[in-house]
């Protein structure tokens, strides 16, 4: 415990207080208890926040590293995040990451990068501008070390849905957030230069080949409620701002 305590407090103060915020910030309010059970959100219902709390739920952690612009879907960080072992305390225990876990979590990820987290500290505020829409998508072409960040996003992007009109999502990408939604926005237009891309948008035809490349047909009307739900236009389009939405949503960026 000491090296944890030892490598949490050689970090900047203003570090270790954003750490301490980004917990504090998840910890659920004083009498609720709804947590959404697949995308990692927690509801955010205005309450209190208990004076004593020490923990937050495991399901919290995608969305605590976000509040840090770290990475969310990292499945190494979550696993890391609990060290309680469910055979010794309870698997009900095990589902939660005490304030030290969370600290020792976040010294690892950000010890050697604290003068470059300072220097981008107000980056959750830099605004991503939508350029005016262009051209239709190109065909799509599969490649071998994108199948599982595809996978991911379609599951995450069913389940979160429902969810993410009542919880809300970040309006602005911050650099690195823009960074991996543009690399993924890339898969469904290869054909599109790096200054095209941000022009394209997802259309049905676009989400219909993607769901055939990845081996599992989507209905028609799936396809246009899960477009709804984050498309911000008539057509039920997606922008890249759209799916930069969904992406923070469905907690992959």
């Amino acid at each position: 415990m000491s090296s944890t305590n030892d490598s949490f407090s050689a970090l900047p103060q203003y570090l270790q207080h954003r750490i301490a915020k980004a917990f504090d910030e998840s910890v659920p309010s004083t009498g609720s208890d709804t947590l959404d059970s697949g995308g990692g959100f927690v509801a955010d219902t205005g309450g209190f926040l208990a004076e004593d709390s020490s923990q937050i739920p495991l399901s919290a952690i995608p969305t605590a590293l976000q509040r840090l612009d770290l990475p969310p879907d990292d499945e190494q960080v979550l696993l890391k995040s609990s060290s309680n072992k469910p055979d010794e305390i309870g698997e009900e225990a095990a589902m939660y990451v005490s304030r030290d876990d969370w600290r020792s979590v976040c010294a690892v990820l950000l010890e050697h990068h604290a003068e470059e987290y300072e220097d981008s500290d107000g980056g959750a505020d830099d605004e991503y501008q939508e350029p005016e829409p262009d051209s239709d998508s190109d065909e799509y072409v599969e490649g071998p070390s994108t199948s599982r960040r595809r996978t991911r996003m379609k599951r995450r992007a069913r389940s979160s849905s429902s969810s993410a009109s009542s919880i809300s999502t970040p309006k602005k990408l911050t650099s690195r957030q823009t960074k991996t939604c543009l690399e993924t926005y890339a898969l469904l237009f290869p054909s599109a230069s790096e200054s095209e891309l941000p022009n394209q948008r997802i259309m049905i035809k676009d989400v219909q080949r993607l769901s055939k490349l990845i081996g599992d047909t989507l209905k028609g009307e799936d396809i246009i409620e899960m477009l709804a739900e984050f498309s911000a236009s008539p057509d039920k389009s997606m922008s890249f701002t759209d799916f930069g939405s969904m992406m923070v949503a469905a907690k992959l960026a």
